[in-house]
């Protein structure tokens, strides 16, 4: 287990080693929104994971939310071990001890009391809930699948704010769909006549975002473990998650 910050400051500086050095250090800016941005991307998978559980979306909502407490406030982070430093599996082991204990306990007191760590949609957090195949997934594979979900979701964001920093901003949206296999654009002429542009310019511009994409996506997995080593498996893990889920319904 993390003994010193020496062990620590030997890891690269991550979302994941921000979020840990914010329970055993003083929290600095980077931190707390290390802190903000671990919850963000983990709610829906959490929330997913308890509701093919069998809880209320009531119930979910109050797990999740008094999960995070429980992470932080009991420094839960400073106990884990850099031999297992992938953060969706440490978050979803810990995640199903709390449930398991929450659910002996009485529902006296709200889980997570006063603490809000991001603005929750529950109506929206639902109905992508209801959209997620139900047949023959586990909330295990569930959790898994739409944490490759918000990882992939994160990098195209990340890349779409890069484009429109830099006045791209319409040959990004013409183009995205080439990154999430809605489309194959193989009509370059229509693309290159709505973006004034010539042909060989499009095939140019689908190479260059497909590479930003994939860049956006190493970083973005890279953000979620400890060792540098495990982002090549992380990612070849992400896409067999997606390659073996079911269709919506």
């Amino acid at each position: 287990m993390f003994k010193s910050h020496s062990v620590h400051a030997a890891f690269p500086s991550t979302r994941w080693s921000a979020v840990f050095a914010a329970s055993i250090e003083q929290s600095t800016a980077d931190q707390k929104q290390a802190l903000e941005d671990l919850c963000q991307a983990y709610y829906e998978p959490l929330y997913g994971y308890a509701r093919r559980r069998g809880s209320s979306p009531e119930d979910a909502l109050d797990l999740t939310q008094g999960f995070f407490a429980h992470l932080i406030e009991t420094e839960l982070f400073a106990k884990t071990d850099p031999e297992n430093g992938k953060l969706r599996t440490y978050l979803l082991t810990c995640f199903r001890h709390f449930v398991s204990k929450e659910h002996t306990r009485a529902k006296a007191k709200k889980r997570g009391g006063d603490r809000h760590f991001i603005p929750l949609d529950s109506d929206l957090l639902e109905e992508r809930y209801h959209k997620t195949p139900r047949e023959n997934e586990t909330p295990e594979t569930l959790y898994e699948r739409q944490w490759a979900m918000r990882l992939l979701e994160q990098a195209l964001a990340n890349v779409g704010q890069s484009y429109r920093s830099t006045g791209r901003g319409e040959l990004f949206d013409v183009l995205r769909s080439t990154l999430t296999g809605t489309s194959n654009l193989n009509d370059y002429r229509s693309v290159a006549k709505q973006l004034r542009i010539n042909e060989g310019a499009v095939k140019t511009a689908i190479h260059r975002l497909r590479g930003r994409f994939r860049t956006a996506l190493r970083d973005a997995v890279a953000e979620t473990v400890l060792d540098p080593g495990d982002i090549d498996q992380e990612l070849r893990y992400l896409k067999s998650v997606l390659a073996s889920a079911p269709a919506r319904a």
